[in-house]
């Protein structure tokens, strides 16, 4: 059942740590992931864990999302990292292609079902993005990279817009429909597509050996990482480095000749946002222009051909959009004109945004008790509207929206928002309380609520927006999951400030790229120095 009823009490930091307790005990220690088959990539919440080992990391002063000091707790990071280094690793990652099959079918990532879904991947580049920023590993910041490309190659139409989906099988060169035929290999085709020496090297870094793991032919993957490889082939890392990469764009032309599994090439309004979002957050993360280009284009194509009369449409194919929106169509595409607006430096996608939420908050808000229903007020009759909580394969569209609400009381300062939120936190409060768990992704928007946001207005002089490139680069690769993001010349400030009142009045100091760092509206001395913004920075 997905109805509530309405709550009387806003989180607490317990809920954060029960839930946080939960995920520990059901771990995985050896594979990653939680224990038992099959594994999906969304059963441990990863961002959620990352959040709370930053909370136990805190050396600030205490708030209300940490009440005292703590000793950082290095195991929920260490969940993350051997989780996402096995998934990685192991035969669900598309290791020519790039990108994430569905999910593993054993309980060690190897096997998986070979369908591939956009959310999955949009998803998963979010999680391996933030991994990045907390630890640094340039693994988890080349599968970023590795999915956005996956996407612009394959998943992208010709305006910009992100298909759907792709299926597991595929025909073999006898005309049968199998499944993961496309994706595997035998040792005879790797030694002909690569060359004798190159396969060789190959067949030992992604675990070709004696016995067939899939219907007689072989999954990419690897065991052992490339400094062990490396070791037992006697060759550098860097050699060994150079060869798989190489190597993956040879194998990636060569399976372009084979039948392709057939490709779902609906734009769904969700999953189109969830990558627009993913584009966005590493375009801003990476410095990579081109990332944010892609997500503005497949935004403006949204607002094109899926917004019309001031509704949202849930698909579009065939030059037709399809189809009442749903909740999470709205929530999805919020949250992703919001990120667009911190890449893109652009206030026409926080408008947008705003529009959004106000149409969000006319026809789907359950006035009386909080929270958001599946359907608008005008959707056909059905038997109960229900109001989902609970995330499934994506996250749930209430959860999304309560951070919505909060992100954007943090730009615009109207408590209407946070109250919005406070009462949608309310009517989840008895599910957040009893199964925590069950809602990870809302446990992002909890996290927020606790926590003391920080609110970064970065100004350049008028017309010189390169001054400000110091400032963000320290910004980027910081994980601040609580915040928001303004970046304005002196001129724009005027107008982000219509919107934004903490934009109001900031000014370039001596001509220099300066950055305010303020939280609850009270702002710290402003500085143009690196150095003393990555301090005001943390937490």
């Amino acid at each position: 059942m997905m109805d509530t009823k309405p709550g009387k009490h806003l989180p607490e930091k317990e809920i954060l740590q029960t839930a946080a307790t939960f995920y520990r005990q059901s771990y995985d220690p050896k594979f990653g992931g939680l224990v038992g088959a099959p594994k999906f990539p969304s059963s441990l919440p990863v961002r959620f864990l990352l959040r709370y080992y930053r909370q136990t990391s805190d050396k600030s002063t205490p708030n209300k999302a940490t009440p005292k000091k703590t000793t950082p707790d290095k195991s929920f990071l260490e969940m993350v990292e051997n989780s996402l280094a096995k998934m990685a690793g192991g035969g669900m990652y598309d290791h020519a292609g790039g990108g994430f099959h569905r999910y593993s079918t054993d309980d060690h990532w190897l096997v998986p079902h070979f369908e591939k879904m956009l959310y999955d991947n949009a998803l998963l580049a979010v999680a391996y993005l933030e991994a990045w920023q907390v630890t640094g590993n340039d693994e988890f910041k080349r599968v970023v990279n590795e999915i956005l490309r996956y996407v612009s190659r394959d998943m992208t139409s010709s305006d910009g817009a992100f298909y759907s989906a792709t299926d597991a099988d595929s025909l073999t060169p006898e005309g049968h429909m199998e499944e993961g035929w496309y994706f595997t290999w035998t040792p005879e085709e790797l030694d002909r597509v690569l060359g004798k020496e190159r396969a060789e090297i190959i067949k030992k870094y992604y675990s070709v050996g004696m016995i067939p793991d899939f219907e007689g032919r072989y999954i990419l993957h690897t065991e052992k990482t490339a400094d062990e490889t490396a070791a037992a082939l006697h060759i550098t890392k860097k050699k060994l480095i150079t060869v798989v990469d190489e190597s993956r764009e040879l194998l990636y032309a060569e399976r372009n000749k084979r039948p392709a599994p057939l490709r779902d090439e609906k734009i769904l309004t969700a999953w189109n946002a969830l990558m627009i979002s993913a584009y966005a957050r590493a375009g801003l993360a990476f410095n990579n222009q081109d990332y944010v280009n892609r997500a503005a284009t497949a935004a403006r194509f949204t607002m094109k051909h899926l917004f019309k009369d001031h509704r949202l449409f849930r698909s579009y194919k065939d030059d037709s959009a399809r189809h009442n929106a749903y909740l999470n169509d709205y929530a999805f595409l919020i949250a992703a004109m919001i990120d667009l607006y911190e890449a893109d430096h652009d206030i026409g996608w926080l408008e947008k945004a705003l529009e959004l939420d106000n149409v969000l908050k006319i026809f789907y808000e359950d006035k009386e008790n909080g929270g958001f229903f599946m359907t608008s007020t005008d959707h056909e009759n059905l038997i109960a509207r229900e109001k989902p909580y609970y995330d499934s394969a994506i996250p749930s569209g209430n959860a999304v929206a309560v951070l919505n609400l909060l992100r954007l009381h943090s730009f615009t300062t109207d408590y209407r928002y946070k109250q919005r939120a406070e009462k949608a936190l309310k009517s989840f409060s008895e599910q957040l309380n009893t199964t925590p768990s069950a809602l990870s992704e809302m446990l992002l928007a909890v996290n927020y609520y606790l926590d003391t946001p920080k609110e970064i207005i970065l100004i350049t002089p008028a017309g010189k927006p390169k001054t400000g490139d110091s400032l963000l680069e320290t910004f980027r690769s910081s994980f601040i999951p609580n915040r928001i993001l303004v970046v304005a010349d002196e001129k724009q400030a005027t107008d982000h400030a219509e919107i934004i009142p903490l934009a109001k009045g900031k000014k370039a100091i001596d001509g220099r790229a300066t950055a305010y760092v303020c939280e609850n509206s009270t702002c710290t001395l402003p500085t143009s120095d690196p150095e003393v913004f990555a301090a005001q920075l943390q937490p």
